[in-house]
């Protein structure tokens, strides 16, 4: 692995763990609020806040729920970095990404969706990689893309290999940013080419524009770029 691909895979698993922290954060605050007012209401005794309390605790359920869905996704983003290449199941690995990757999206107010396609066979790569390489294309489309735009990632099966789309709908293309490029921007720059040249030789409003990642079905061992 080279530097440039060394650095940017240490600051994405540094985000990573960022954004997770900051959700647990945010369910442990809603808990630890809603615990309060149950034992306000508690407290008072009153037999009109039944349907109150009900509801307090279906909230705390839920939190509780999502942080440790949340806290089996980063286990198991970890645990795809023991081995340089596996065999594993695309869409778990692909929704594990997204879970962890969905905040910075929200951030710019970019829609996401997902859908998987059923029984796909296993892929033998580098799970780490894949989805390393997925989020550099994510991170350049939270960059580029206008407030409102939606992006679709689909899974999906063709002859010879299973395949992770990015469908983008887009509301228009973000202005370029004043500053130094990120830090990704020279990471993979034939991929950083296309993508530019597809996204600029179309009027992005409303418009789509799909984006490939094709894993043969087999063995490989290589990183899996957008085409």
């Amino acid at each position: 692995m080279d530097q440039s691909l060394r650095t940017f895979h240490l600051a994405f698993i540094g985000r990573v763990i960022a954004g997770v922290s900051h959700e647990f954060k945010n369910h442990l605050a809603v808990v630890n609020e809603l615990s309060g007012l149950l034992g306000d209401l508690l407290a008072a005794g009153s037999g009109q806040e039944q349907e109150r309390l009900l509801r307090i605790v279906r909230t705390i359920g839920e939190r509780v729920d999502q942080a440790a869905l949340l806290t089996d996704y980063l286990n198991s983003f970890a645990h795809r970095m023991d081995r340089p290449f596996s065999t594993f199941a695309l869409n778990e690995a692909v929704e594990e990404e997204l879970a962890l990757m969905q905040r910075f999206g929200l951030q710019q107010d970019l829609r996401f969706e997902s859908c998987y396609q059923e029984n796909l066979p296993a892929v033998h790569s580098n799970p780490a990689l894949l989805q390393l390489a997925l989020s550099w294309l994510l991170c350049e489309l939270f960059f580029k893309l206008e407030t409102g735009s939606t992006i679709v990632v689909a899974t999906a099966l063709s002859e010879t290999a299973a395949e992770v789309e990015i469908i983008i709908t887009a509301k228009g293309a973000r202005k370029e940013k004043v500053g130094p490029p990120p830090p990704w921007r020279d990471l993979f720059p034939s991929a950083l080419a296309m993508l530019n040249a597809r996204l600029a030789a179309r009027d992005l409003g409303g418009d789509q524009e799909k984006l490939v990642f094709s894993l043969p079905i087999g063995k490989g061992s290589y990183i899996p770029l957008p085409t």
